[in-house]
């Protein structure tokens, strides 16, 4: 499927969601899943309001905190993207939640790098390489870091 053909279907199920989400507006799988098209189509400032809402499913907790820091990140907001990260890291373990636990750490390092704070961000990245020794750059980056 082209890139063109993807977009423009992601829009109509924007549509589509956003008019079932005015239809139950209670229903928070159905903002999730609005906010994730919104993530998608790079509209997030569209897409926090409904991870923010998300959050209250506790099925839905960890996953939405992430794609909420991952909005701020987008959006340059690095203190409250690790706040929420902060927030998801103890919702997700690494056999449940894989992706998602080695995302929240690789992201909760790289922001840990960013203010300063490199035993927190060793801590992280260690947290990722105890599970996957090769995810992204993580090896690097702990290793780049300076030692205390």
């Amino acid at each position: 499927m082209a890139k063109g053909q993807a977009t423009e279907l992601l829009k109509r199920e924007v549509e589509t969601y956003r008019t079932r989400v005015e239809r139950h507006p209670h229903d928070l799988k159905l903002k999730f899943t609005l906010g994730e098209r919104f993530y998608k189509l790079k509209m997030y400032s569209q897409a926090i309001p409904l991870f923010q809402a998300s959050v209250q499913d506790t099925r839905l907790e960890g996953q939405a905190l992430l794609l909420l820091a991952k909005c701020f990140i987008n959006d340059k907001k690095g203190i409250l993207a690790r706040k929420q990260l902060e927030k998801a890291v103890p919702k997700l373990n690494a056999i449940e939640h894989r992706d998602s636990f080695l995302e929240a750490h690789y992201y909760l390092g790289r922001l840990c790098e960013e203010a300063k704070d490199p035993a927190k961000a060793e801590e992280h990245y260690g947290e990722v390489l105890a599970v996957d020794y090769e995810y992204k750059d993580a090896l690097k980056r702990m290793e780049s870091l300076p030692k205390a």
